[in-house]
C-alpha cells in the first residue's frame, strides 16, 4: 500500500541523512561541519534537514539514539523465571554497540566538543544514555518487586542504599571497566564478538554474587 511505502522510504532518506552527517562530523569535526555541509553531502535541503531535525546539535542527537536504538533491553521475566539470561543478554547488547566504530567515533566527537557545546552533550546523554538507564532500571526494579533481586531500597536514597538505577551503574562498571576507556584512547582494539560474550557473561555472574537472591532449596 502506498502510506506504507512511503514511510519506508522516508525512514530510508532520514538514515542516508544520519549516515551523511557522521561521515562529515569524523572527517571534520563536529564543530567543523555545517548543516549545509551535511545536506549537500545527503543530496537534501536545508530546510529538510532543519524541518526533520531542529539543528545540528539535535541531528547528532539522532544519530546516537540511531545507534542505541539497536540495543535490546529484554522484557522482565516472570518471577519464576532467572533474570541472569536477561542481564547477560543487555550487556552482550550494550558492549557491542559501544565498540561499533561509529559509537566510538562519536564518543570521541563529544569529549572533544562537548565543553564548548553544552547542548550537544545533553542531546547525547538524553537521545542515548538516559533512555538505556531509563529502559534497563525498569527492568532491574521489577526483578526486585519479584525477589530476583536484593536492594535496600527500590529507588536511590542515598550513598549507602542500592537501588535499581545504582545498581545498573554497577552492571555497566562490571562490563565496561577500563575496556573502554582504552579502545577510545586508542590503546587497544575493541573486542570480537566472543570477547564481548565472555565479558557479558562474567558481568553477570559477578553483579549477581552482589545482589542475585538465591531460590529457596
Amino acid at each position: 500500500m502506498p502510506r506504507p511505502r512511503l514511510e519506508t522510504d522516508q525512514d530510508k532518506r532520514r538514515e542516508e541523512i544520519l549516515r551523511a552527517a557522521f561521515d562529515l562530523f569524523v572527517e571534520k569535526g563536529f564543530h567543523g561541519t555545517s548543516m549545509l555541509d551535511i545536506a549537500r553531502r545527503a543530496r537534501a535541503s536545508k530546510e529538510t534537514l532543519y524541518s526533520w531535525f531542529g539543528s545540528k546539535e539535535k541531528l547528532l542527537g539522532a544519530l546516537v539514539a540511531w545507534r542505541a536504538d539497536a540495543i535490546e533491553v529484554a522484557d522482565p521475566p516472570a518471577a519464576d523465571q532467572d533474570i541472569a539470561p536477561a542481564l547477560e543478554a543487555f550487556g552482550r547488547s550494550l558492549l557491542t554497540l559501544l565498540m561499533q566504530p561509529e559509537v566510538i567515533a562519536v564518543y570521541r566527537i563529544i569529549i572533544a566538543e562537548g565543553p564548548r557545546h553544552p547542548a550537544l552533550v545533553e542531546a547525547f546523554d538524553q537521545a542515548g544514555r538516559a533512555r538505556l538507564r531509563a529502559a534497563f532500571s525498569r527492568l532491574l526494579e521489577t526483578a526486585w518487586r519479584n525477589r530476583q533481586l536484593a536492594f535496600d531500597k527500590p529507588i536511590h536514597a542515598g550513598p549507602v542504599d542500592a537501588g535499581p538505577v545504582d545498581a545498573g551503574d554497577v552492571f555497566v562498571g562490571l562490563l565496561r571497566g577500563e575496556l573502554q576507556i582504552q579502545v577510545l584512547l586508542g590503546l587497544r582494539e575493541p573486542p570480537d564478538a566472543d570477547a564481548i560474550a565472555a565479558r557479558a557473561a562474567w558481568a553477570t555472574r559477578q553483579f549477581m554474587k552482589l545482589f542475585g537472591v538465591k531460590p529457596p532449596e
